[in-house]
């Protein structure tokens, strides 16, 4: 038979709440349904001591956990103001994951090391000044996660931990490490952003198998060549910080798909950038690129390019050259136009060109017939022109924020349209026709001066949209 897991919580509530009722009812009962009753019971209780055997999930209360901790293999304790952590957790044998995330913990019981199966221990948001010495006797932990504590340094016992896959200490204090990350083959995620390093420490270097490597947010300003050495890196995150120019080392990093070099003080990247042949997202936004390298066309794999707020007033022609760009992003720039060559991307299946200078859409997008996908919001649209309808792939349209007055009536022919976003414009009335647009599931015109009369013929044209004045 299945049982329902139920937690320790839930089911020492629902005992009293029993016991409650059958007091209650015993008032006016016969002893013979009194019996029944208590029999009831004792059966339902049972029952749920059967499923917390079997169910091996304990939420809230460490208390009622220890009452019964044969079997139990799931412990969230959370945000329950706890300072210490009880030595009786050694009684939880079974103990695969320990959640302890939310409280004022600082220091953990050396008993913890006898939890030979725990696989995953999360101590967020506490107040740990350091990682705690019992932790690195955990031989079997996969995930270990300190975020948002107090922690400034990450002692080279760290490397003890040989199967762990996943290493967050994000949002502490951070500038050193020590050790040799070289035994731990298991490791494929570290999280060290928001701490207070100056640079990549070279102990990481060492750690040949990592793939996915978060350093946002730091004060980082130079990168050591030895990234080399992190042949199967595949997402970088290094954005927020204080680099002024990526090393040529980049390119020789072959696996790297994901690359993230938003809000630095980069001014420009060098030619051997362009040597990465799987990168496929790159984001350079929020930074003062004197020139936008050439070289960015010849990256092959390149899928999707974020460039916003750059300050650019017109759009690089080399864009137009990346044969294979399915995503394009140049929100917050001061661009008012697109250059005719920008219908070689024949693949552009998203483009986000919102809080710019265009006063029109541009005509060359209509040639783009990929295209499922456009923002130009917060821009300075005055009206739309009716070779719209030649966008017949044409999914999402937002136009918000603009000085539209009147929407074509050739947007109706706009077949697979499911989204169309017209607030904070000028329109007044809307065209006939919209209810030949039968895949809309959106409509915004909030913020528009439309009519009443209009408002109701939208509704009698859509009546299966949910539309939004």
């Amino acid at each position: 038979m299945n049982y329902k897991f139920f937690s320790i919580t839930i089911i020492f509530l629902s005992f009293i709440f029993i016991a409650a009722s059958a007091q209650d009812s015993s008032k006016s009962k016969s002893p013979l349904d009194r019996k029944a009753k208590m029999d009831k019971m004792r059966e339902q209780k049972m029952e749920r001591m059967k499923d917390l055997k079997k169910g091996r999930n304990a939420t809230g209360s460490l208390d009622n956990a220890l009452a019964n901790p044969a079997g139990v293999k799931n412990l969230i304790v959370r945000g329950e103001s706890l300072t210490s952590l009880t030595p009786r957790i050694k009684e939880l044998i079974d103990l695969e994951r320990l959640d302890l995330s939310n409280n004022q913990l600082t220091d953990l019981p050396k008993e913890l090391a006898q939890l030979t199966n725990l696989r995953e221990l999360k101590l967020n948001d506490n107040k740990f000044a350091n990682i705690p010495a019992v932790v690195f006797q955990l031989q079997n932990l996969e995930v270990l996660e300190f975020t948002n504590n107090e922690i400034s340094n990450i002692p080279a016992d760290i490397n003890k931990l040989v199967r762990l896959r996943k290493f967050a200490v994000n949002g502490n204090k951070i500038n050193s490490m020590q050790g040799e990350f070289s035994p731990m083959e298991s490791l494929r995620e570290m999280d060290l952003s928001g701490n207070s390093l100056s640079s990549i420490p070279e102990c990481i270097f060492s750690a040949r198998y990592l793939t996915i490597f978060n350093l946002s947010n730091n004060s980082i300003n130079t990168i050591n060549s030895k990234i080399i050495n992190l042949k199967s890196l595949a997402n970088l995150n290094l954005e927020a910080n204080n680099l002024s120019s990526v090393p040529k080392e980049f390119g020789e990093l072959p696996s790297l798909r994901h690359l993230n070099l938003r809000k630095n003080s980069l001014n420009s990247l060098e030619d051997d950038f362009a040597n990465m042949p799987k990168l496929s997202h790159l984001d350079i936004s929020e930074n003062s690129l004197t020139n936008f390298p050439a070289h960015i066309s010849k990256l092959p794999s390149l899928r999707s390019l974020t460039i916003s707020s750059t300050g650019l007033k017109e759009l690089p022609d080399v864009i137009t050259t990346i044969e294979n760009l399915q995503e394009l992003n140049i929100d917050g720039n001061q661009i008012s136009a697109l250059p005719k060559s920008f219908e070689k991307l024949a693949s552009l299946k998203i483009l986000s060109a919102k809080s710019n200078q265009f006063k029109e859409l541009p005509d060359v997008l209509t040639q783009m017939t990929s295209i499922v996908q456009i923002d130009f919001s917060d821009n300075k649209i005055t009206s739309i022109g009716a070779s719209i309808s030649k966008l017949e792939k044409l999914q999402t349209l937002n136009l918000n924020q603009n000085e539209i007055t009147v929407l074509p009536s050739e947007i109706s022919g706009m077949k697979d349209l499911r989204n169309l976003s017209l607030a904070d414009n000028k329109i007044k009335n809307v065209p006939q026709g919209l209810d030949n647009l039968q895949q809309l599931r959106v409509i915004t015109l909030k913020g528009n001066p439309v009519t009443d009369e209009t408002k109701e013929s939208v509704k009698k044209m859509l009546p299966k949209a949910r539309i939004i004045f």
